[in-house]
């Protein structure tokens, strides 16, 4: 998966990573990522493979979020309802509609 990629865009990429890791620790632990390597992983640039292999565990893990999302959302069934969802999980209202709808995933920040 995506061979094509520059060594900059790789690093790039491994930077992005370690954002959405920082933002949500129990993700490391989701991609499977080893307790004791860690630090390795924070301070340093591991391969192209598990670069790829990270990416692609955090992808699944959105569309698994989105699919939750979107069976909650089916239990809703009126304005009011979207409202307090929508305050509740901190997801605008029209981002509620787009998920519902299929146009975008969750969350809708690409790495």
């Amino acid at each position: 998966m995506d061979r094509h990629l520059t060594e900059h865009q790789y690093k790039t990429r491994w930077t992005d990573i370690k954002k959405q890791i920082k933002e949500r620790p129990l993700l490391a632990y989701q991609v499977g990522i080893p307790l004791d390597k860690w630090d390795h992983y924070m301070h340093s640039i591991p391969s192209k493979d598990e670069i790829n292999r990270v990416y692609l565990a955090i992808q699944d893990d959105r569309r698994l979020k989105t699919q939750r999302i979107k069976e909650a959302l089916s239990l809703i069934v009126g304005y009011r309802e979207v409202k307090l969802f929508s305050k509740k999980s901190g997801v605008s209202d029209c981002s509620i509609k787009d998920i519902i709808e299929g146009k975008r995933t969750w969350p809708d920040t690409m790495l």
